[in-house]
């Protein structure tokens, strides 16, 4: 049975970009969460490092206090402060003039010395400390010599101290915020670096895992059952390869593509047996047709012939009597009296004749009965020899010593089995021998009769059971239809072989009554 393909559905191709994608899906959401976790990141770095950008300002402040009052206690000039503050104020700055102009000290930071009443002693560095007056008094109202740090809320960060032996309040200060220095620029780009690397490196990690373990085998399952829809067949497999969830489905693929195949294969076979029973169903359907429409030409047939043998007898009757009449006439000449015989020989012929016609269109009734066939052939076997005396053959018996009961009307079944050997006697050679074989095969008996006559061509064969057909002079084309008939009425039935090598051979098939054990 030829398969069709079927219909391949529009299947849309599978990419790594397709909109909608796994691919675009996940990257999106990746991203959004690569920037979430790098934004949180550098907030994070930010502050930290905000935090230490102070802690370190904060230390270089102590250390400035610590440098300036360690310069101010081993001066010479400043270890006999002055009795006044003037003095001491004026002596002050001639020490920040000499002795500080060395500070190293970065951009917008300074140190300013505060004499009693927060007034400015000096100054050095390059940041201003306007603005910075509350929080330096807040700072400087302490009054020890302890080092005191504050940050603004603008990120100035500030750093006091005071010395008592000069009455003098030193604060040193950095108003640089974070965001102006180098570190934050250099900060800021690796930042910025390290987010494209990993943003990248995400990409690529994101396309391989994919490409490779995910749309990579679903691109080869989609192929697999783009072949299967396209071909119509069952026996293919998907690749096992990708994640564990990949080969989960395509192994769930695979053991569908299974079951698949065997139901296609099942139904292969049913849709077989089914056209197998289609056909035998066809045959048998087509046989009883035929059956059936023989059987009503035949009808037909016989109730016509009978009609016309009954019409025909009556006046062939009269005419015999009469030519009887007139061979009881001594004074008839010997020419007349030849040509009476011939009259009366034609009128024997059509007699026959009737007898044929009115036998074919018999319509008693079958009484089937078990009866051995062995004594049908016996009953049936003076009539065998007589046939075969007449037409110069020999019989011969085959297999009658099997006890088949058949079950068959007696009176048919020995007509049928007359009416066979009648004819294989007449197409049988002289001096040729005819045989009988009588068999069974556990449900039917049978009994062929061969003789070793001239094969009957093809084209005659099939139309020796026509009524009226014969290829015998002076035959009247009943015999076989007759038997036929009579076979059939006992659900049986006769077939006829033909061959150069074997003859002819007429096989009566009848139902076995019973099988002996």
């Amino acid at each position: 049975m030829q398969r069709k393909k079927t219909a391949s559905p529009d299947i849309p191709s599978l990419s790594l970009f397709n909109r909608g994608g796994m691919f675009l899906r996940v990257l999106g959401i990746t991203l959004l969460f690569l920037a979430a976790v790098i934004g949180g990141s550098v907030f994070v770095a930010h502050t930290l490092a905000q935090e230490l950008y102070i802690s370190m300002t904060v230390d270089a402040l102590k250390g400035n206090l610590q440098n300036v009052r360690n310069v101010i206690a081993t001066d010479p000039e400043t270890r006999t402060p002055p009795p006044t503050a003037d003095e001491k104020r004026e002596r002050l700055k001639g020490i920040i003039k000499q002795r500080f102009g060395l500070l190293d000290m970065p951009p917008a930071s300074g140190i300013v010395f505060l004499g009693p009443g927060g007034k400015v002693i000096g100054h050095l560095g390059t940041g201003s400390h306007e603005g910075l007056g509350p929080y330096i008094s807040s700072i400087t109202s302490i009054g020890d010599s302890a080092v005191y740090t504050f940050v603004t809320p603008s990120d100035d960060v500030m750093a006091a101290t005071y010395l008592s032996s000069w009455d003098v309040q030193i604060v040193a200060f950095n108003r640089r915020p974070f965001t102006a220095t180098d570190f934050h620029d250099r900060f800021q780009g690796t930042v910025m670096s390290l987010s494209a690397l990993s943003a990248v490196m995400l990409f690529f990690t994101l396309f391989f895992l994919l490409k490779w373990g995910v749309v990579g085998p679903q691109l080869r399952l989609i192929r697999t059952m783009r072949n299967i829809l396209e071909n119509g067949r069952f026996d293919m497999s998907a690749p096992l390869e990708g994640t564990t969830e990949t080969r989960s489905l395509s192994r769930q693929f695979n053991t569908l593509l299974q079951f698949l195949s065997e139901r296609d294969t099942k139904l292969r076979a049913h849709t077989e047996k089914l056209e197998e029973l289609v056909g035998e169903r066809t045959a048998a359907l087509l046989s009883t047709q035929r059956r059936l429409v023989q059987q009503e030409r035949l009808a037909a047939i016989g109730e016509f012939s009978s009609s016309l043998a009954h019409e025909l007898r009556n006046p062939l009757s009269s005419i015999k009597m009469g030519i009887d009449h007139l061979f009881r006439d001594a004074s008839l000449a010997e020419r007349n009296t030849r040509r009476l015989e011939l009259v009366r020989a034609e009128i024997d012929r059509l007699d026959a004749m009737l007898k044929g016609v009115l036998s074919f269109a018999s319509t008693t009734p079958t009484q089937p009965e078990p009866l051995p066939l062995t004594d049908l052939i016996q009953q049936a076997q003076p009539s065998f020899e007589g046939l075969a005396q007449q037409a110069g053959v020999t019989l011969e018996y085959v297999g009658l010593s099997n006890p088949h009961i058949v079950r068959a009307d007696r009176a048919k079944f020995v007509q049928a089995l007359i009416n066979v050997v009648k004819n294989a006697c007449e197409a049988a050679p002289k001096g040729s021998v005819v045989k009988l074989v009588a068999s069974g095969d556990g449900t039917t008996a049978r009994l062929s009769v061969t003789n070793g006559g001239t094969p009957i061509p093809d084209e005659v064969r099939e139309r020796l059971f026509e009524p009226f057909f014969t290829t015998k002079t002076g035959g009247t084309g009943l015999g076989l239809p007759t038997t036929k008939r009579l076979m059939v009425e006992m659900g049986g039935d006769i077939t006829l072989e033909s061959s150069a090598t074997l003859g002819t051979t007429a096989t009566l098939t009848v139902p076995l009554f019973h099988t002996p054990n």
